[in-house]
């Protein structure tokens, strides 16, 4: 009897991952998935697998299929290499196995992600590619040869067909590209079967010389970008065949023997990032910097906030953070200390696992059920409206819509702002794609609790303020953008508020009580107001009413324009301190652990 038990070399993360018993007999066997030819595992196509009842590891399916030649041996060890940092997530996400090996005899399993259409595909249908998707779509590539070169992996075979797309889109903005086919590929400076050793920048080379001879004069490839591109091309001093063909002549030339740093992954990325800026790098240091700061930014002005929450009393203008006992809010009995962030994070935080244990999709059930989980984990300060939806709501979060619109029906004008001051993750997850994605996942979140109108678009509205200034937008172009999204769905009250409260003086504000016109009053005076982050969070915070709210949704929206740096390095400690309030799950949540969870939601580690 062959021993099944020992599947992979990090099965015992497979198994708890995945939530299996034994993967080895609960896999599915995927005939299309059979070897097409020597040494390829074949091409993952949506349309030939069902992949219901598959089992799933974060994003990819767990499939059985025959075992193959040993030139996918090699192809093994290498998809292995790669694999390792992809579960260790320090790879980008453009490879779509996770990891491959025999086992049980005759059999193979493999771990995939499946892809819609091939680069080859796309190139058949005649459909005329804008320069943008072009420049997009090479930079993701550079990215993808960029980290092999790294690990001295020549992939060797980098054709039309090896390039995959997970979804067909004309926009640039949503193409998610993927490298197929290893067969071929060689690790380091040792030869295998006729393959020469690892050179740098041989698969641009090549690849770059046959999008180029054949896209141009058949007009699927900009001639524009061609022309800058081809001078980066190296070619090697051989001979030509009696009769050749001038094109594989050519091809033969470009698959070079020596280094070409200029067509390297790392030189191509950097040289489309220069001349082609719209093609912003997903996770660049300064991307980071604004996803970073819109979620430390909202718990930083969560724990700002926090001491002097509905303390109507106190006229000390404050400039850092305190302890909850220095003043009379609604927390200070609790005598919490300086820098403990309340359920405008905890909610966030709900959110964002939600989000994850659905493999980084906002599922309305499954966001009740984190919601409820903990509603009933008895935390140190819920809203009114919360407490009672949430009260309603079954374990699973399977009556959301129910205990939502009850609430909703018995006080149909009661427009809480608790479904904003948790809405910054939103944005962070769908920090690279189209804003329609943010509008549709932010209305989604907010009706879970929220059905009034002006609850469920001020948490648009600051979804989509957010996503824009992290895409680098101007503030005031970044509002007027967001306004016109919302402006059929809110009253009047709440527009007004949105548009023009920056021009209100400090006594016509009113902090509130977790009315939402109240709170963005506060947030757009204060953001249009200053400057800096510290003074935007000061201002806010010092309006008397729902402060720690108010703080938290003009910090992350700060957060998004200024970055991540420009917090104060005080207030950055205060959240690190130990402190036995801000646990989440079994471990405190320190500024790095933010990073951390903000990182893996926007894709970034």
């Amino acid at each position: 009897m062959v021993d099944c038990s020992r599947v992979w070399i990090n099965h015992e993360l497979y198994y708890h991952l995945a939530g299996m018993a034994d993967p080895c007999h609960t896999a599915r066997w995927i005939g299309s998935m059979e070897p097409a030819g020597e040494g390829t595992v074949g091409k993952i196509y949506k349309a030939s697998l069902t992949l219901e009842n598959i089992p799933k590891l974060r994003n990819y399916y767990i499939i059985k299929t025959q075992k193959v030649s040993e030139r996918s041996n090699r192809e093994k060890r290498i998809m292995k290499m790669i694999s390792d940092d992809l579960l260790a997530e320090r790879a980008p996400l453009l490879f779509p196995f996770l990891y491959l090996d025999y086992v049980c005899e005759n059999t193979l399993y493999l771990v995939v992600q499946p892809a819609e259409i091939s680069l080859g595909d796309v190139i058949a249908q005649n459909v005329q590619m804008s320069i943008e998707w072009w420049a997009e779509t090479l930079y993701q590539l550079a990215k993808a040869v960029y980290y092999l070169e790294e690990k001295q992996i020549n992939h060797n075979d980098l054709t039309f067909d090896n390039i995959m797309f997970q979804n067909q889109s004309e926009d640039y903005e949503d193409i998610a590209l993927m490298i197929i086919d290893f067969g071929s590929a060689v690790h380091g400076h040792q030869p295998h079967n006729g393959l020469p050793p690892f050179v740098l920048g041989r698969d641009l080379n090549y690849f770059l010389y046959m999008l180029i001879y054949n896209g141009v004069p058949k007009g699927y490839f900009p001639e524009k970008l061609s022309n800058e591109l081809f001078p980066l091309l190296m070619w090697e001093n051989i001979k030509a065949y009696h009769n050749e063909d001038p094109y594989v002549y050519n091809l033969r030339r470009a698959n070079i023997l020596h280094h070409n740093w200029r067509t390297s992954g790392k030189h191509l990325s950097r040289w489309l990032a220069k001349y082609y800026p719209f093609v912003t790098e997903r996770c660049s240091l300064d991307r980071l910097d604004k996803l970073y700061g819109a979620g430390i930014g909202a718990v930083v002005g969560d724990a700002f906030g926090m001491p002097i929450e509905f303390d109507h009393k106190h006229k000390q203008i404050i400039k850092k953070m305190h302890p909850s006992g220095q003043f009379e809010g609604l927390l200070s009995a609790l005598n919490l200390p300086a820098g403990t962030f309340t359920d405008d994070t905890q909610m966030s935080l709900a959110l964002i696992d939600a989000i994850m244990s659905e493999d980084r999709s906002l599922i309305p059930t499954a966001v009740a059920r984190e919601f409820k989980k903990w509603a009933d984990s008895d935390p140190i300060d819920i809203g009114t409206h919360t407490r009672k939806v949430f009260g309603a709501m079954q374990l699973d979060g399977s009556n959301w819509e129910q205990a939502s619109y009850t609430a909703y029906q018995k006080k149909p004008k009661s427009a809480a702002n608790g479904a904003t001051m948790r809405v910054w993750p939103i944005p962070i997850l769908h920090h690279y794609s189209h804003y329609s994605q943010v509008i549709d996942s932010a209305i989604k979140q907010a009706q879970v609790s929220h059905m009034n109108n002006d609850s469920v678009y001020a948490a648009v509205f600051v979804s989509c303020l957010i996503h824009r200034l992290i895409n680098r937008a101007v503030l005031e172009n970044a509002i007027n953008d967001c306004l016109t999204l919302v402006k059929n769905y809110v009253s009047k009250e709440l527009y007004k508020a949105l548009s023009s409260a920056h021009l209100l003086k400090y006594k016509e504000l009113n902090g509130g009580n977790g009315w939402i016109v109240h709170t963005m009053s506060v947030v757009m005076w204060a953001l249009r107001n200053t400057d800096t982050f510290a003074d935007a969070i000061i201002r806010s915070a010092n309006v008397r009413g729902d402060t720690d709210t108010n703080a938290s949704i003009t910090g992350a929206i700060a957060g998004a324009l200024y970055g991540f740096n420009a917090i104060p390095l005080a207030w950055l400690q205060d959240i690190d301190q130990y402190n036995e309030w801000n646990y989440w799950g079994n471990q405190q949540m320190t500024i790095e652990r933010f990073k951390d969870k903000i990182a893996t939601l926007a894709q970034c580690n």
